[in-house]
């Protein structure tokens, strides 16, 4: 399980998150506050997830994703704070039997 936080910032260079990634795991949970930052690339164009306070984003990854999909989490923006909750699952699938 992994829970990030980012604080506010107001000098850009400093400024906490992630660049463009995949989500390489079976299971994301995302709580997202009013900043948002969530996006998606489809159809060779960015796409913001609005947020929802009221909701999750329930992202299963690469699991069922070929190359043609991208998922972005957005740097903080610069003098914003929010805080992300993410959790993640790694199943282990194994066919041997000295698990």
């Amino acid at each position: 399980m992994r829970l990030n936080n980012y604080p506010p910032c107001f000098r850009a260079h400093d400024t906490l998150g992630t660049g463009p990634h995949r989500d390489p795991n079976s299971l994301t949970i995302l709580h997202q506050d009013n900043v948002g930052g969530l996006q998606v690339f489809v159809d060779q164009q960015w796409h913001s997830i609005l947020p929802n306070s009221q909701a999750f984003v329930v992202n299963i990854g690469d699991t069922f994703m070929d190359d043609n999909f991208l998922v972005l989490n957005e740097k903080a923006k610069q003098g914003r704070s929010f805080l992300s909750r993410l959790a993640y699952c790694h199943p282990c699938f194994s066919h041997s039997k000295h698990l």
